[in-house]
């Protein structure tokens, strides 16, 4: 089966929630490859899909520890972050993937999300936001509007 048929397959169990089906077909292809960046995205976010966001976190760790130059490592650690509650963290690692690739959308999007909810930065959370709006993020708008409605209900304290 060639690399694109496994990621397919993958992706199929994924979607039919095969989350240990998964993980269990990609740690037999890891033991040829233990540092293979896809191998070990697809079995983070089964883990993740999973609920399981420790072992999904260390997936994707050890794709910014081999592979610091993807952004997808960055962004998908950000997420796992998240998941732990660990948000300042995940702030720092969706910087990082926004520096690798600031065209992504999401990875625009969930930064500004980030920064307002861990710093109440508005004005640097927007900028995130406008910038996932532009490259056609479907939920930036809603989000936008959703800050502007909470700011104005709240306004900070000076």
């Amino acid at each position: 089966m060639s690399a694109d048929e496994f990621v397919a397959k993958m992706e199929r169990l994924t979607r039919q929630e095969r989350y240990g089906d998964v993980i269990f077909q990609v740690e037999e292809n890891l033991k040829d490859d233990p540092d293979d960046p896809t191998l070990l995205d697809i079995k983070g976010v089964a883990h993740g899909m999973a609920q399981e966001p420790k072992k999904a976190l260390a997936c994707f760790q050890k794709i910014t520890e081999k592979h610091p130059e993807i952004a997808r490592g960055w962004y998908q650690t950000a997420c796992a972050l998240i998941g732990l509650n660990r948000r300042e963290e995940a702030v720092e690692a969706l910087k990082k993937a926004y520096e690798i690739d600031p065209n992504d959308a999401s990875t625009a999007l969930n930064l500004g999300v980030e920064l307002f909810n861990t710093q109440a930065d508005k004005k640097k959370a927007l900028v995130f936001l406008e910038q996932a709006k532009r490259l056609g993020h479907h939920r930036a708008h809603s989000v936008i509007a959703e800050i502007e409605r909470l700011t104005q209900n709240n306004p900070p304290m000076v």
